[in-house]
């Protein structure tokens, strides 16, 4: 059995599902989700933004573990967690894999066969390999609703749709994470609509968790722009994440969110923008492993 700890967002949990579904998969073992992280709502440290468990959003295959199976290998999160913390020093971790001690996809299938994985687990190469089941997993158990049928309307009928996706919010004086500027945007604009070759209509689809900025501040005028507002979301952020994938070719931040929006969307000439530093003090040489090598880095 292997265990996957689930902590963060929905594209991180993302993250985190896909090592340990590629790791259980290569030894044919069960696997199970920790998600207990997320019964604490209560205040972590200063920068603190509660994410809900998300991926009961999915068809996935794995099942939640149950308090005795992840005390196989460290504490559970059973209790507040000040008490938590306090008793975890009295239990010794037993096959936990950290994500430090993870470099490739050969150290990742190389796990315990009976093992709990701690980590978010971003490298493309972990699980490029395991696309397609991953994209089974990764299907929605609820449509997008009649409410949203105008903007799906919107999309389709695009001619390849291009999805730029905005995240501020809590990445405002972020200490690991900057803002990507507009620069980026409106390069990578350029970059699709050349590349495309097409006198068609260019037509931008805006979505972000600030959308009143993006309105007065990202001025694409020779395109016809529609800014996606967050009455748009849905449980979970499933419904954002789905009008995304409807997108032929994507602009995308340094969010693991609309990552997976890029990643899974099945148009199959799709163009995803995505920047190239990732973290605050990344060599500004380097791409950052966490992006597919056929995507454009900026």
């Amino acid at each position: 059995m292997i265990i996957s700890q689930l902590i963060g967002g929905l594209g991180n949990q993302m993250f985190e599902y896909a090592a340990g579904f590629v790791a259980a998969s290569h030894h044919q073992t069960a696997y199970k989700l920790d998600n207990l992280y997320y019964q604490d709502h209560s205040k972590r440290f200063h920068r603190f933004c509660y994410r809900p468990y998300g991926l009961e959003l999915f068809n996935i295959s794995a099942k939640i573990a149950t308090p005795d199976e992840i005390k196989l290998f460290t504490y559970p999160r059973v209790h507040n967690k000040y008490l938590f913390h306090l008793l975890r020093r009295f239990h010794k971790d037993k096959n936990v894999v950290n994500e430090h001690d993870i470099k490739t996809y050969n150290d990742l299938i190389n796990v315990p066969s009976n093992c709990y994985l701690r980590g978010f687990y971003q490298k493309y190469e972990f699980f490029k390999d395991a696309l397609p089941s991953l994209k089974k997993e990764f299907t929605f158990k609820e449509a997008l609703p009649a409410t949203h049928n105008k903007i799906v309307s919107l999309i389709e009928n695009a001619h390849e749709p291009i999805c730029v996706v905005f995240r501020r919010g809590d990445y405002v004086g972020h200490p690991t994470l900057d803002i990507v500027n507009l620069d980026f945007y409106y390069e990578g604009l350029r970059y699709i609509v050349n590349t495309r070759q097409t006198d068609r209509q260019t037509d931008v689809f805006v979505f972000s968790d600030d959308i009143e900025w993006c309105k007065h501040s990202f001025k694409p005028a020779q395109y016809k722009t529609t800014f996606v507002d967050q009455r748009f979301t849905g449980p979970l952020g499933g419904f954002y994440l789905q009008l995304m994938m409807k997108c032929s070719h994507f602009i995308i931040p340094n969010s693991t969110y609309p990552y997976w929006a890029a990643l899974l969307a099945p148009y199959k000439d799709k163009i995803v923008v995505a920047p190239r530093i990732w973290y605050k003090g990344q060599p500004e040489t380097t791409i950052n492993s966490i992006l597919p090598p056929h995507w454009i880095a900026l």
